[in-house]
């Protein structure tokens, strides 16, 4: 059946492209960049292997073992490897909030605030689509695209929260990226797109997700969100004992199970130990805050 598709009035933005300085991550890749308003964005999705102190980030294969690493996780869509050269690696919030860093130094994966100031400066979330998709690999029709702010989306496979891809029928047709901000525990907003619409959507979307990453340069942040502290519990995962290392300060750490029913509140600092003994086994997600209250970051935690 033939779809007609109704006259659409795109209202554009005159958008002049600005090369960016561009960055190199620790695995080699080179990535160019864009300065779109006050921002400087990587053009191409994030595709390292390894953390910025040269630790591996564990590749996953199967929906079974996607979980089983609670110290991050990524993947190419399928398994293939040609995918990721092309699309960039699709990888788990634990390796976005993992305190060795994911994005290369200087620069940083954004806050939801961060991308909502990247869409209001294109033209708003109904039409924002028009000028940051790129002209190429999405699937037809590619509704609006003009990619003329030099963003250059494209679209990326997924993994659900179950550790399944999402179906290769759909490939071509959307993407989402990773924002490093909660709703609330293990539950996290992120961005995405369509080859069916102008629109860019957000929404919030369980942790143990699969999707792509683009990366902000640090002295782009302008938005009242400051960069992610670094904040590690360790050694996850873990048979009773946890630890603590942190920048200098306390920080409130609260334990949910996956239920979200808070089983823990406690003040930490760098070095603290945190007893999880009668505590049954299984997974809970920490919630960390500062001493204003303000969100800090979440991590899955194993208990053996």
């Amino acid at each position: 059946m033939l779809k007609l598709y109704p006259f659409l009035l795109f209202v554009s933005i005159a958008l002049a492209q600005t090369p960016g300085v561009g960055v190199v991550d620790i695995d080699g890749n080179t990535y160019a960049s864009v300065i779109i308003g006050n921002q400087e964005w990587a053009v191409g999705n994030l595709n390292v292997t390894k953390y910025n102190n040269g630790d591996i980030i564990p590749e996953r294969t199967t929906a079974n073992n996607w979980h089983d690493s609670p110290n991050g996780a990524w993947s190419n869509y399928l398994n293939d490897p040609s995918n990721g050269t092309i699309y960039g690696k699709i990888y788990d919030w634990d390796s976005v909030t993992d305190p060795r860093g994911l994005a290369p130094e200087g620069w940083h994966i954004p806050t939801k605030a961060e991308w909502d100031e990247l869409i209001a400066f294109v033209g708003g979330p109904a039409t924002a689509g028009i000028a940051l998709k790129s002209t190429t690999l999405w699937n037809t029709p590619n509704v609006g695209a003009t990619n003329s702010s030099g963003f250059s989306a494209i679209p990326n496979g997924i993994r659900y929260y179950d550790g399944n891809f999402s179906l290769p029928a759909y490939f071509g047709s959307s993407n989402a990226f990773w924002t490093t901000t909660e709703f609330t525990p293990g539950a996290v907003y992120s961005f995405s797109m369509s080859s069916a619409t102008t629109a860019v959507n957000n929404g919030y979307y369980p942790a143990t997700a699969g999707y792509a990453i683009r990366f902000l340069k640090d002295s782009g942040l302008k938005t009242g969100e400051s960069s992610p502290i670094r904040f590690r519990l360790y050694p996850n995962p873990t048979h009773g004992q946890l630890h603590c290392e942190s920048q200098k300060g306390q920080y409130t750490i609260e334990l949910f199970t996956v239920f979200g029913q808070s089983v823990l509140k406690q003040i930490v600092s760098d070095g603290k130990a945190i007893s999880l003994s009668g505590f049954s086994k299984g997974m809970y997600i920490a919630k960390i805050t500062d001493v204003e209250g303000k969100f800090v970051g979440s991590h899955k935690i194993i208990l053996e």
